[in-house]
């Protein structure tokens, strides 16, 4: 799981990190994970969001495929309260609930070679005939909730909205400022040094804490991977 600290903020799977700038008044959420219980939970969200204590500004930077449609509106709400001046940058993905998570920022800024998706909710159902109806009864009253919500922020009409959805529609960055996703594109500047040094920290000590496989074939395999990994990173 991930773990929010005052400074210098690690997620053990090397998948995201918060990190706070500018006296400690500034903070950065890098949502680079799946919503819900196989990624970022509502719950453990809320929880490190409020222990980082006051804060004035929080950069919210998403490359997500999106998850669980109620932990994903829970975030967004609570992103929505926080008294901190909410910003949402999107790195490289924001799809499906990942994009509602967005609409929480006063402004919504999209990398040039990012993308946003929108789509129905669905889900798995089992049951008779009447279990499928009040599924197909509840999938509608979400996306309601989804269509005002985008609505809330793009200012289109809710037949808009409903349409993509539909459509499943991705959205290339000027396309989704044009639709009102987003407000601006990015510099695409470079992600702060600090960050990539601690990332390519957890990375060597993640191989140097591993043992060596026994098998010859697991052992070559494992040298190859440690091999090619830490040259990626540069350590």
């Amino acid at each position: 799981m991930w773990q929010f600290e005052k400074r210098n903020f690690r997620i053990e799977d090397h998948r995201s990190l918060v990190n706070r700038s500018n006296g400690d008044t500034d903070a950065t959420i890098w949502l680079y994970e799946e919503i819900g219980f196989w990624g970022v939970t509502a719950k453990k969200f809320a929880d490190d969001l409020n222990a980082l204590g006051d804060v004035s500004t929080i950069t919210v930077r998403i490359n997500s495929p999106g998850g669980d449609v109620f932990d994903g509106l829970a975030i967004y709400n609570t992103l929505l309260r926080h008294p901190a001046t909410v910003n949402v940058e999107i790195d490289g993905l924001a799809a499906s609930i990942a994009s509602i998570i967005a609409m929480a920022g006063s402004t919504v800024a999209i990398s040039p070679n990012a993308m946003m998706m929108i789509h129905d909710p669905w889900t798995i159902a089992l049951g008779g005939a009447e279990d499928f109806r009040k599924t197909a009864e509840l999938l509608d009253q979400v996306k309601t909730s989804l269509v005002s919500t985008y609505q809330a922020k793009t200012g289109q009409t809710a037949t808009a909205i409903a349409e993509k959805m539909s459509d499943e529609t991705w959205f290339e960055a000027q396309e989704a400022i044009d639709f009102g996703l987003a407000d601006e594109m990015t510099d695409a500047a470079p992600i702060e040094a600090s960050a990539v040094s601690r990332l390519r920290k957890s990375l060597a000590n993640h191989y140097a804490e591993r043992k060596l496989p026994e098998e010859a074939p697991e052992r070559s395999e494992w040298l190859a991977s440690r091999e090619y990994a830490i040259k990626l990173a540069g350590v």
